[in-house]
């Protein structure tokens, strides 16, 4: 009977991990040491400016006749820390839900290249999430930088600054402009922050969150349940739902700050150009940051995979003659 023997030869193959990444290890975190201490210190500058470390705010008078000072006081609509919150927290979760599911959707998971890294895949993804969201808090402390500095140089008055405030002079002349008064009917962080109208920072932080999230998810097709195109997928609307929902929040919570008698028209509307203007700009960022770290490695990936071709090629089978029995 013919006998088979497999004989296998295989050269020794280097680990699939490369030499770069660890040679490269003390720049990444000498990279994200700077990124915090940039983020701090331009937290902290918000922070003295709020305060009038820096420079005073300005303090600009009134006119007892102006028609736009006389509000009433109400009780505001959304809280500040709610919306940071709650803002922060979607961003968050979208954005890796996002970064899985579209490093993901071209791959073929019946692949067993695939299932062997699918782990290592997973959280690579998940951390291009956290890297996206780390831009996202760089672009949201620079809007909060941004309008505090344009409160605290304006000195613009809000539309309840004379039921806040109660100035002790007297209304005689309607004309007449008032600029050596003192609030008797608030605390001196009370009449500052009557005196904070301009640009709106709730209007800001909203449109800067939602349109973070629009213009991230618009180049992220196929992400969220839908296709490889992002026309095709069973969960169609997803996307456009998500983004419909963020923008009708912050348009919905912009206007609650003209209602509640804290910001004219005029404040909310600068306050959503500002915050749009610096959401397209980290978007923009954080795109460029995720597309440049998703090619580096797909490179990796495709140096690694000749190595495993030229492996696979030389495991040779060698088969032994058939004996034959002489008579």
């Amino acid at each position: 009977m013919p006998s088979k023997e497999k004989k296998a030869l295989s050269p020794s193959a280097s680990s699939s991990k490369s030499s770069s990444e660890v040679m490269n290890t003390p720049a990444c975190v000498m990279r994200y040491v700077v990124n915090t201490v940039g983020l701090g210190t331009l937290l902290a500058l918000t922070l003295a400016i709020r305060k009038g470390l820096i420079f005073p705010p300005v303090r600009n008078g009134f006119f007892c006749g102006d028609p736009s000072l006389h509000y009433p006081i109400k009780e505001e609509s959304v809280s500040t820390g709610i919306i940071v919150a709650v803002g922060s927290i979607a961003v968050l979760a979208i954005a890796c839900a996002t970064e899985y599911g579209y490093g993901d959707q071209n791959v073929d998971g019946s692949s067993s290249r695939h299932i062997r890294r699918r782990l290592p895949a997973a959280a690579t993804q998940l951390l291009r999430g956290g890297k996206v969201f780390l831009f996202f808090l760089i672009g949201f402390c620079s809007t909060v930088f941004l309008f505090e500095l344009g409160k605290v140089t304006t000195g613009i008055l809000r539309p309840n600054f004379m039921a806040v405030c109660r100035p002790n002079v007297t209304c005689s002349n309607p004309s007449e402009y008032h600029t050596n008064y003192a609030c008797v009917g608030a605390s001196a962080e009370e009449e500052e922050d009557a005196r904070k109208s301009f640009p709106s920072g709730h209007a800001a932080v909203v449109s800067y969150m939602a349109v973070f999230l629009c213009a991230y998810l618009s180049k992220r097709p196929g992400a969220l349940g839908g296709g490889g195109g992002g026309t095709d997928g069973p969960h169609l609307l997803v996307r456009p739902f998500i983004q419909l929902a963020a923008l009708s929040l912050a348009w919905v919570t912009s206007l609650s700050r003209v209602a509640d008698h804290v910001h004219h028209l005029s404040d909310v509307l600068v306050g959503l150009a500002l915050g749009t203007g610096m959401a397209l700009w980290a978007a923009g960022l954080a795109l460029e940051e995720a597309e440049h770290e998703r090619r580096k490695d797909e490179r990796e990936e495709e140096d690694e995979e000749p190595l495993e071709m030229s492996v696979k090629s030389t495991n040779v089978v060698v088969e032994d003659e058939p004996k034959v029995n002489k008579l």
